[in-house]
Parts: structure tokens; C-alpha cells; sequence
């Protein structure tokens, strides 16, 4: 079975634009709040797949990550 997550409204304004604390600079990758958000819509989800199979322990949550960069944010120059 594959099942979507609509996350539109979660990251976008009433406009269409985007909600730019979701965002980094490059209005491409998650920030920190973004991935928060991501996490907080999908954690039910992946919970709720866990209890169908059997898994009884619920996820760990995941520690704040205070020196967070995007991957990819840096390149040599080689």
C-alpha cells in the first residue's frame, strides 16, 4: 500500500507562497522548523504503520539538533 502526505498547507501561506521560517535562504531545503513540521505530520503515520505490524515500542524522539546545516551547503573547490 503507498499513502501520500499532503503537506501543502503546512508549508505554504493561503497565497501559495511559501512560509519562509519553514524554509532555508535558498527557498529549497527544509530548515529546522521546516523538518520539524515534516516530522510532526509524519511521526503519526510511520506510528500508526508500526502498530499494523506488530512493532510495539512507539518512535524515539528525535533530539534537537543545534548546529544543523543543510547537506550539501558546502563545496570544495577542486
Amino acid at each position: 500500500m503507498v499513502r501520500t502526505l499532503d503537506l501543502a498547507a503546512d508549508f505554504a501561506n493561503a497565497d501559495g507562497s511559501l512560509k519562509k521560517d519553514l524554509f532555508t535562504p535558498d527557498n529549497i531545503h527544509l530548515s529546522p522548523a521546516g523538518h520539524d513540521a515534516y516530522a510532526a505530520r509524519l511521526k503519526p503515520l510511520i506510528e500508526a504503520c508500526c502498530r499494523q505490524s506488530g512493532r510495539s515500542r512507539p518512535l524515539p524522539r528525535q533530539a534537537p539538533r543545534p548546529n544543523h546545516r543543510p547537506r550539501g551547503g558546502s563545496k570544495s573547490s577542486t
